[in-house]
């Protein structure tokens, strides 16, 4: 009997560890299976102001690569353009998760049509005006009231973004006409679609000169700067992020986390650094009332 007995539990034994051999196998194949699988890509559209597209490439391949990437499957799609014209694509549905406004008064647009998240909106940075040209001008002129800007272009033309629906144009306007300078340039004036245009007619030699953001002649070796435009001249130059959605109580979780992180990190310490190196001013560094803080 317990010869009997002892054969059963070598049986025994040796069928728990075909088992668990089988076992050991098929979680193997299970896992070489999943880990060949492919990984689902997120994408995260940013909808940028033009200005903002050195610097936010800069930022998004950062981002990409960095170690503490929570996302590594994640795929950030920027579309620039004034920030007018972006607002209108969010008004219209148009395809964004995030909106990066250069004034506040095209994020109240998006906010109103109840696109974007107030309770996310908030300041990212700030720019400043300049008068700039080709890295070889010798154009020369101070930019005070009373000052012959026309004159001092020699028949050379300026540009600078529309003022319709671009808010570096409305900057520059209203710069110009702090300098009682509006009347006789507006008809010299080329008026071209964003802030990133303005820069390339001005990088090409096109025009004599341009009224562009700090942030475009910064370390850019092709321009240089002229002059600044005094800070009383025109309103602050701030930056505003949000998350985009649908305010609708039934579409409160339409944005990714994806989104929510990627925003978080442009307005967090390293993000803040990547838009100081371009020539931003930080957020925590602008000297006008901020708008409501990001909540992510």
């Amino acid at each position: 009997l317990k010869m009997a007995a002892a054969r059963a539990d070598r049986r025994h034994f040796g069928a728990c560890c075909a088992i668990l051999a089988a076992g050991l196998f098929l979680g193997a194949v299970v896992h070489a299976r999943a880990s060949q699988a492919p990984v689902t890509e997120t994408r995260v559209v940013v909808a940028a102001a033009a200005s903002t597209l050195q610097a936010l490439d800069a930022a998004i391949a950062i981002y990409k690569h960095g170690n503490a990437l929570p996302h590594r499957n994640i795929r950030i799609v920027p579309i620039y353009a004034s920030s007018g014209a972006l607002a209108r694509q969010i008004i219209a549905q148009g395809p964004a998760e995030i909106f990066i406004s250069a004034n506040s008064h095209w994020m109240d647009a998006v906010t109103k049509a109840q696109r974007a998240f107030p309770d996310t909106r908030q300041t990212l940075m700030a720019n400043s005006l300049v008068l700039a040209a080709p890295r070889q001008s010798k154009l020369q002129v101070s930019l005070k009231p009373g000052v012959d800007l026309l004159g001092a272009l020699d028949g050379g033309r300026l540009v600078t973004a529309d003022p319709a629906h671009a808010p570096l144009g409305s900057y520059a306007k209203a710069g110009l006409q702090w300098l009682g300078a509006w009347e006789a340039i507006k008809n010299r004036l080329i008026r071209v679609t964003d802030a990133a245009r303005a820069r390339t007619l001005v990088e090409q030699g096109a025009v004599a000169a341009g009224i562009l953001y700090a942030s475009d002649v910064a370390a850019n070796p092709r321009l240089k700067s002229i002059a600044a435009f005094p800070q009383e001249s025109h309103p602050p130059a701030v930056y505003e992020i949000a998350l985009l959605g649908s305010t609708a109580p039934t579409l409160l979780g339409s944005t990714s986390q994806a989104a929510r992180d990627f925003a978080g990190w442009l307005s967090g310490q390293e993000g803040q650094k990547i838009f100081a190196r371009h020539g931003f001013i930080p957020a925590a560094k602008i000297k006008v009332p901020k708008a409501k803080s990001m909540e992510l």
